[in-house]
């Protein structure tokens, strides 16, 4: 499995000073072969639906039944994430912004979600591509946008997560709703440095292989932010559904929080604000094909004259992250 990690720290000029709400994030502990799992988690359903705003998924652990064939596509990481409650060994289970749900709870109760109501300093964004044929890029960016607390470090969570799996487990359940596939992060999350100032975001790549069993037009990436030592939800989010294949393999991303090409719209030369940051570097044409390349930028400029009149896209590294911009040769100008 390919993952990778970075994170740039930007400041925003803007004045900003507001909450939102903060988005009730909800993990059902199932198990396809619980009949116990049967009876319960229609109700459970039902009253999501009738709360649309309520992000959640549904992991599989391996006990009380290891033959659960949802259990088994991803043993080690639904096991993790329900040690990570303390709740291993027994199905159904309910985790709503970090606190667990005594097991005799009723999941249908449409006042469920009442007392996790509340508001954030934080905004999550989430967004995913697919890269070539085999991988998908997530990126999540943090913003703060109000000064009350939290500060210092939080616990980030990132999965994916594919919205129907159609599948008869045994216990008589056909229908499976946003089923965890793969844990982008450890089961405790990624400690990360909290936004600090008014305006200040964080920006977090992941990267993971596709799956051929997964659905890709169903498949969303999750990023869940948690205070560290008692696992309060700080803020959650999910992607739009669906990775797009249909993006050239050499491109991999048009646009950058941390590398700025001036003009974006040049003749002979561009010059690079962030070069320092960037390890390797090519320019393709929008077909993909290779018309300039280098190794480490040791230059803030970059000669274009030999391109011809066109779009081209300006793809680079920094750290683990592998990113791209679009650049206009005009011979008009």
């Amino acid at each position: 499995m390919r993952r990778a990690f970075i994170f740039l720290l930007t400041i925003c000029a803007a004045n900003i000073n507001a909450q939102v709400p903060k988005k009730i994030f909800l993990e059902h502990f199932t198990n396809t072969k619980c009949s116990v799992c049967f009876s319960k988690n229609p109700g459970l359903l039902d009253n999501l639906k009738k709360h649309p705003e309520v992000l959640f998924v549904s992991i599989h652990p391996s006990s009380p039944y290891s033959a659960c064939p949802l259990s088994i596509a991803n043993k080690v990481d639904n096991d993790a994430r329900t040690n990570h409650y303390t709740i291993y060994g027994s199905t159904p289970r309910v985790v709503i912004n970090g606190g667990v749900l005594s097991s005799s709870a009723n999941y249908a109760d449409t006042a469920l979600f009442s007392a996790y109501k509340g508001i954030s300093a934080f905004t999550i964004k989430v967004e995913q591509m697919g890269v070539g044929q085999d991988s998908i890029k997530s990126k999540i960016s943090i913003r703060r946008i109000d000064n009350m607390a939290p500060t210092g470090n939080a616990s980030l969570y990132v999965l994916l997560v594919e919205d129907t799996v159609f599948l008869n487990g045994g216990n008589g359940e056909k229908t499976h709703i946003n089923v965890a596939r793969r844990m982008l992060s450890p089961a405790d999350g990624e400690t990360i440095p909290l936004p600090q100032n008014l305006g200040d975001s964080l920006v977090i790549y992941k990267m993971s292989y596709r799956n051929p069993n997964w659905s890709m037009k169903r498949i969303s990436t999750v990023a869940i932010m948690q205070e560290l030592m008692t696992k309060t939800l700080i803020q959650s989010e999910i992607s739009s559904k669906g990775v797009d294949f249909s993006i050239p393999s050499s491109i991999v991303n048009t646009h950058s929080e941390s590398i700025v090409l001036i003009p974006n719209e040049a003749q002979d030369k561009i010059e690079i604000k962030g070069y320092e940051l960037i390890e390797n570097w090519s320019v393709l044409d929008l077909s993909g094909r290779l018309c300039l390349h280098k190794g480490d930028i040791t230059s803030q400029s970059i000669n274009i004259a030999s391109l011809n009149t066109g779009v081209y896209i300006f793809k680079f590294q920094t750290g683990l992250a592998i990113e791209s911009v679009k650049f206009v040769v005009n011979r008009g100008l």
